[in-house]
């Protein structure tokens, strides 16, 4: 079944969950925090007229009749909030299924999150709620306010006065999802949906947020998640934003742990742990931030420019310091501040005072003030030049009322914005909250979008454009195994034969038995050669004395017999193979190519320049296994090392496109292995401009 069929079947038991005809809240009491929380939610968005408030005793709670028999309500609600205790659901099951309700909210904690015992009861409870035809978000879980349509079945508390946009929120903890709400609010941000999922018994975001991406009123959303409990339902929900043109932004802690037979393997350690979630939204272009603050006014930014044309950004201010301060942080953030066109630059002549230089970012200086329409005219100009794809422009936002010019300043930028054709947003020097005077200013300006700090926004606006630019240059599918074996090779010599079955260009080698006469064989390899220990049970060769470098064939039977005494004293029991010989190659740049399977996301690679880059400063690409040469070909160049592979000090430029081709055919290989593999490692894989070698391979097993 193909990822779209699966997205599309949760889509449809999900149906009108976000959206509900009604909201029975059980367990309505005046005296319980969490009911008058959720009946304000109601309230406040207008959807109180369909919310029930259910009581077992009957009677009044928040100046309305309770109902004490859900059943009065058969067909009048889809949703049943339960804010009882969690003891007290399993007897209100049954009856919430006889009133037609398709989908249950469990506020209460004491589940999944407390261990096997708390897991036991939410096991029983999701039994009970499926066995009733009843879908399950929670427990633990606050539920979900969907602004744009007004209903709410939820137990947040809500920021007043209501500010409605285009950002969704959606959280597996229900404090962070307030957190980012509250946030949100201070900044002047208006929210299309808040979700928190809770410990997702059986709905999880990865269900919800495809609904919210397939709706056009929503520009972008900001995740918190701890865990990811259906990877090849996140990876369709990813395909589906990508579809869509829609930003997700995402907070994820925690880290996956290593199998022991991962951790082995050198490219355990390059992979590790949280790494491997780097590489799937690298792959699908999802912008991962650290923050809360970063989660929420990226989104937004992005919610509010959407994709991003060819071009770079076009920066405004009336102060000098400000510029610098965005030419620094563009600097480091990667922002191309274009320089203007020969026109731009005439035209800014024309409008600004002598005094005045056309660069940017463009410093407009103080004379602005006193004659306002020339912000306007400036920003109209920096719009209209054919390489700017966005426009900053630094001006503080009034917190209070202010005695000056400042009302007609933005006014000026109000109509300076209406006549750009690219995004523009009004940026803050710091992040400051928007008071009821701003939110007044924005609104008599008719101001775009206004977001807070000069790095703040830079940082945004280098997530945004490569966001964007990722859609431009969209990956093909990954591949999967098509030429499925039953191969299983584990030492070096297996390993090396077994790639080069495989299309992969291995250096060539014998092995020989200690005894052997090797000289005729080593003759033919060549002058100097290298003489390894081959064993499958003894990984890391060098620190078995295992290796030998720059023998003469006449030395070979010696080496032979060296090594393989080496390695009896450091691992007796050893199954020993006999030693490879090879050729000894001159220096030249090396590579470490290595596949190591994550226990969710599956098969990653790590690549990297051996030596010091990667055993150091730990300079290393990941990607998910089968993604494209092309992609391969970016890795490659996003290097911290790439200059290297232009040619340095006399050697030779690397053919990037072969090297691509050829670590996506070793990709390809540990694919076709299956998913008993732990890791498939290439080290080195040496590099010679366009003479490309595996001069050593590994390959690791999850059973052994």
């Amino acid at each position: 079944m193909s990822a779209d069929t699966t997205l599309a079947i949760k889509l449809a038991s999900l149906d009108g969950f976000l959206n509900p005809k009604g909201v029975a809240l059980i367990g309505a009491s005046d005296r319980s925090a969490f009911s008058r929380t959720a009946y304000a939610a109601t309230k406040l968005i207008g959807f109180e007229e369909h919310t029930f408030l259910i009581s077992r005793s009957g009677g009044q709670a928040h100046d309305r009749t309770t109902i004490s028999d859900i059943r009065e309500i058969t067909g009048k609600a889809d949703i049943a909030v339960f804010m009882i205790p969690g003891d007290g659901i399993m007897e209100k099951v049954e009856e919430v299924a006889e009133a037609g309700i398709r989908f249950g909210i469990v506020l209460a904690s004491g589940f999944g999150e407390l261990g096997s015992e708390g897991k036991a009861k939410q096991n029983a409870l999701l039994a009970k709620m499926h066995e009733h035809g009843i879908r399950l978000m929670g427990p633990n879980c606050l539920g979900f306010i969907n602004y744009l349509d007004r209903t709410a079945a939820c137990t947040m508390k809500s920021q007043v006065p209501l500010r409605i946009g285009n950002l969704a929120i959606v959280s597996q903890s229900g404090a962070i999802a307030s957190g980012m709400a509250r946030f949100a609010h201070q900044q002047g941000i208006g929210l299309s949906h808040i979700v928190a999922t809770g410990n997702e018994a059986d709905i999880d975001f990865t269900e919800i947020a495809p609904q919210i991406i397939a709706d056009d009123r929503v520009g972008a959303i900001c995740f918190f998640i701890e865990t990811v409990r259906n990877p090849e339902r996140f990876f369709a929900m990813a395909e589906l934003a990508q579809q869509h043109s829609k930003p997700l932004v995402m907070i994820k802690v925690g880290a996956s742990p290593l199998s022991a037979q991962v951790a082995a393997a050198h490219t355990g350690a390059l992979v590790g742990d949280d790494s491997a979630f780097d590489a799937v939204c690298q792959h699908y272009g999802i912008i991962r931030v650290h923050s809360l603050e970063d989660a929420v006014l990226t989104a937004a930014l992005a919610g509010h420019t959407g994709r991003i044309g060819q071009g770079g950004l076009g920066m405004l201010s009336i102060s000098g310091g400000a510029c610098e301060i965005v030419a620094d942080a563009a600097a480091s953030a990667g922002v191309e501040l274009v320089p203007f066109a020969p026109e731009t630059v005439e035209k800014l002549s024309n409008v600004l005072p002598d005094f005045c230089t056309a660069s940017n970012p463009l410093d407009v200086t103080g004379g602005v003030v006193a004659k306002p329409h020339l912000f306007e005219d400036a920003l109209a100009i920096v719009g209209e030049d054919p390489g700017v794809a966005m426009i900053g422009v630094v001006q503080p936002l009034p917190a209070k009322v202010e005695v000056g010019a400042s009302g007609e300043l933005l006014r000026a930028l109000g109509r300076g914005f209406k006549r750009i054709p690219v995004p523009g947003v009004m940026v803050n020097q710091a992040v400051t909250p928007v008071t009821e005077v701003g939110d007044q200013a924005i609104i008599d300006a008719e101001l775009p979008h206004v977001t807070g700090g000069l790095n703040t926004f830079i940082d945004a606006a280098a997530r945004v454009f490569r966001w964007s630019r990722h859609l431009d240059a969209m990956p093909a599918p990954l591949r999967r195994a098509n030429q499925a074996t039953d191969a299983r090779p584990k030492s070096e010599i297996e390993a090396l034969r077994y790639l080069a079955s495989k299309g992969v260009p291995t250096i060539p080698f014998e092995v020989v038995q200690e005894g052997q006469a090797v000289s005729v064989v080593a003759r033919q390899l060549g002058d100097k050669l290298v003489v390894k220990i081959a064993s499958p049970d003894i990984l890391h060769k060098t620190e078995a004395g295992g290796v030998l470098l720059n023998v003469a064939p006449d030395q070979a039977d010696e080496a032979v017999r060296t090594v393989i005494e080496r390695a009896r004293a450091y691992k007796p029991n050893a199954h020993i193979e006999g030693a490879l010989i090879a050729p000894m190659r001159s220096s030249a740049l090396e590579f470490v190519v290595g596949i190591a399977r994550d226990p969710q996301w599956g098969p990653i690679l790590a690549i990297g320049l051996g030596g010091i880059w990667v055993e150091v400063m730990q300079d290393v690409q990941l990607r998910l296994a089968g993604t494209s040469v092309k992609d391969i070909a970016g890795a490659l160049q996003s290097l911290r090392a790439a200059k290297l592979l232009a040619g340095y000090r006399g050697s030779k430029p690397v053919d990037v496109d072969r090297l691509a081709q050829v670590i996506e055919s070793i990709a390809a290989a540990a694919i076709d292995l299956g998913p008993k593999l732990a890791a498939l490692e290439v080290n080195p894989l040496r590099v010679d401009g366009s003479e490309i070698e595996a001069l050593d391979a590994l390959a690791i097993w999850e059973d052994g």
